[in-house]
């Protein structure tokens, strides 16, 4: 005996050999049901995302969707997935999501987000940003969960949906962001003591951006030569200011464009020139230059006049004798 399919099974089967789609009417007449069944199945197969509507002329031609299906996505997800119905009880969940909390799919379907089955779900935060989700505004924020055995960081989006039945729900991703957490953790903290660091360097230090923009002063480069980030914000202000003289900026200039181009990231860059200060001093300047990784200049200062002099001094002792 050949069991009848349903009607939804029907229609599926029906569209999956007409390419072009079928109207109402098309499908009435191929499978003798009614319009009004017809119609009211077709819905149910839109709000599930199985068939898709198009408005030709005056009629609604339907397909079949090209969506990938809801239970695929949660299979196959890396993210720990589930839908909530408009009530907030579980109605589907991955298995990653069963074995992140250690329970069975019986355990949880059917069950409310409130009773403590999901412990992450105990955060008022994360409860509340759900209320939201169901309510029909999508969310999307990190939260920070901790188990017997570790601390671990997710990136939760709720998105609110349509279920089969055409009522409200939830699907809620969690991605596992835990160790991006703590590579950027470690970042900051490298930052950290870089910064302090070259705050506290006893050379003058300074950092452009790879768009030619200071970024980074040190105390004894404001010190060394009365320049704060808002008397020269770009390389542009510094050369301005520097080297005053049109004839020694275009050498300075020229200098650094021809360094630039002839060096290799991390490859130091040094070149000595004469600097005129904010107080209007001059001074014999030793920079020592580095490209890194990013494109940003790196850039260590030494005041070498009194070496310069010295030697100078020397030269010309020399030749008197």
């Amino acid at each position: 005996m050949q069991l009848e399919q349903d009607p939804t099974t029907r229609l599926l089967n029906l569209l999956r050999f007409k390419a072009r789609g079928m109207t109402i009417t098309e499908i009435s007449r191929a499978t003798k049901m009614n319009r009004n069944s017809v119609s009211k199945y077709l819905q149910m197969l839109l709000v599930s995302g199985h068939v898709t509507v198009e408005n030709v002329g005056n009629a609604k031609v339907y397909s079949l969707s090209r969506r990938i299906p809801l239970a695929t996505v949660l299979s196959y997800s890396s993210d720990l997935m589930v839908i909530l119905n408009a009530g907030g009880n579980i109605i589907q969940i991955n298995d990653r999501f069963l074995r992140f909390i250690g329970r069975t799919r019986n355990d949880v379907l059917g069950a409310s987000m409130y009773n403590g089955l999901i412990p992450v779900f105990a955060d008022a935060d994360l409860r509340a940003s759900v209320e939201r989700g169901i309510a029909g505004e999508e969310q999307s924020f990190d939260v920070e969960y901790d188990d017997v055995r570790s601390r671990r960081y997710f990136h939760v989006r709720c998105i609110p949906t349509v279920l089969e039945e055409g009522d409200r729900g939830l699907v809620i991703t969690m991605e596992d962001i835990t160790d991006k957490k703590g590579a950027e953790h470690s970042l900051m903290k490298s930052e950290e003591r870089f910064r302090s660091l070259a705050e506290n360097a006893p050379f003058p230090i300074s950092i452009l951006d790879a768009s030619g923009n200071y970024v980074f002063l040190n105390k004894k480069f404001v010190e060394t030569f009365g320049y704060t980030l808002l008397d020269i914000p770009s390389g542009r202000a510094w050369f301005s200011r520097a080297y005053p003289d049109p004839g020694i900026r275009r050498k300075a200039l020229r200098a650094w464009k021809e360094d630039l181009l002839h060096s290799g990231v991390g490859e130091p860059r040094p070149r000595t020139f004469p600097v005129t200060c904010k107080n209007g001093s001059v001074m014999e300047i030793l920079f020592r230059a580095i490209t890194i990784s990013d494109g940003t200049q790196f850039i260590v200062y030494e005041d070498v006049s009194e070496s310069r002099r010295n030697a100078r001094d020397e030269v010309s002792a020399g030749s008197k004798g």
